[in-house]
């Protein structure tokens, strides 16, 4: 649109009349339409009857829909993906999502830079052109959550409750942890395959434990079921390869409180391997090297999504590098573009 607009502005200087540059974006097919109005005047005036308004429009169709690497569900508060302050989000081959439909639905402010090969707000965008990579585009139709039907784990009696690990080498097994589970000091703990259900508490791995687990889920319900990785704590997960979880490294209940906050502020969480599936909730990624890089794929569908002070967080889509199965929605069909009008 930037580029129609300053053709339009140049080609003005012939003209007499004033000129117009709409741009529409629509899901179902998904696709871009620009269309541009240029009144005008005829060197003998305008007859009775004339034309007095020439009108061209534009249509880009993607073929299929994009991947998806970030959808913000919240539809009415500003920011509901923001970026501050040198904080780096890319998103390779995928697209990321805001529904809010605020003025500022999306946000990347004070060097902040997020790069993907679509950005979307249902909304309006807040930033400078180099904030963005490419050019957000504005009034996108708010999407679906398309994990909402997702079945939820069974949660039986606990398993344990109130587990704290203080600088121990331990092996986990699946279960129900009530009140959480605390891992601090030097613990290094161990996750055999299965889900973790943590009910009425929060997973937190702090000072400088390390958690790691493959074919691992975390499904997240009741009061204070959120989760905090903390600077200097190490982070290696990958999410389940099959089951009622399969796919989703993170799972909360559709039934928690709205705006639990979801931390991961580690400056070594490398290997995130699935989608983050947080629905009530606004996950923070506060840290200072690179989040979920050395992961085939990431995807976050969250209420909120909020970078701060530095992280970079790579989200890649190289699907075909794991048997984590990607859940239905979040992988696109093809993506090559048409001009079909």
């Amino acid at each position: 649109m930037a580029k129609v607009e300053a053709f339009m502005r140049a080609s003005g200087q012939s003209t007499a009349g004033s000129s117009q540059v709409v741009g529409r974006a629509q899901l179902e097919p998904l696709q871009v339409s620009v269309q541009a109005t240029q009144d005008y005047t005829t060197p003998f005036g305008v007859l009775r009857g004339s034309a007095s308004r020439l009108s061209v429009r534009s249509v880009a169709q993607v073929i299929g829909r994009p991947h998806i690497c970030v959808l913000g569900l919240e539809e009415q508060e500003a920011g509901t993906i923001e970026l501050w302050t040198n904080a780096r989000m890319t998103a390779q081959n995928c697209a990321v999502y805001s529904n809010s439909t605020s003025s500022a639905g999306i946000k990347s402010k004070n060097n902040a830079v997020l790069s993907a090969t679509l950005i979307c707000s249902a909304g309006g965008s807040d930033g400078g052109k180099s904030s963005f990579q490419p050019g957000p585009l504005t009034d996108c139709p708010v999407l679906e959550d398309p994990l909402a039907g997702r079945v939820a784990p069974e949660v039986g009696s606990c398993t344990e409750t109130g587990r704290k690990i203080v600088s121990e080498g331990v092996t986990l097994m699946p279960g129900v942890y009530c009140g959480g589970i605390e891992i601090s000091g030097s613990s290094v703990v161990e996750l055999l395959p299965g889900i973790y259900v943590m009910k009425d508490g929060p997973l937190v791995v702090k000072d400088s434990a390390s958690l790691s687990g493959v074919d691992v889920g975390f499904y997240l319900t009741g009061a204070n079921a959120w989760f905090r990785f903390e600077t200097g704590s190490t982070i290696s997960l990958a999410a389940p390869k099959g089951g009622v979880m399969a796919g989703l490294l993170f799972h909360e209940a559709a039934t928690q409180p709205v705006a639990y906050s979801h931390q991961i502020l580690s400056d070594n969480a490398r290997l995130m391997l699935g989608t983050i599936y947080l629905p009530r909730g606004d996950l923070v990624i506060d840290a200072n090297k690179p989040i979920a890089d050395q992961s085939a794929y990431t995807a976050i569908v969250a209420r909120t999504l909020r970078l701060y002070s530095g992280p970079n967080l790579v989200l890649n889509t190289n699907y075909e590098q794991t048997t984590v199965p990607v859940p239905a929605g979040i992988k696109g069909v093809g993506q090559p573009v048409a001009l079909v009008e």
